[in-house]
């Protein structure tokens, strides 16, 4: 499966159950500085299902992200309207 600019659609139980039943089949696309799929917040229990694929601003080239759909080197190294998404959902 592959998804556009996907936000986070479920809790962390939702993200392990997906991940196990499609292991590497399930993918994001997300370009450069999308805000969507930092929404809804990791601060509220989201949590992102697959693996990554972050494009540049062009679209040029992408490169796969470490799987945990959080990455923090990848679209969670933006910060939008003055907020810095990576910080938020970790202990």
């Amino acid at each position: 499966m592959y998804t556009f600019g996907q936000p986070r659609v479920g809790n962390a139980a939702f993200q392990a159950f997906c991940n196990a039943r499609a292991p590497r089949r399930t993918w994001r696309l997300t370009h450069w500085r999308d805000p969507v799929p930092h929404l809804p917040l990791r601060s509220m229990g989201f949590a992102h299902v697959g693996t990554e694929i972050w494009w540049d601003e062009r679209w040029r080239s992408g490169r796969v992200c470490d799987g945990s759909g959080e990455d923090a080197t990848c679209s969670d190294s933006f910060g939008y309207i003055g907020v810095d998404f990576s910080i938020y959902g970790k202990d």
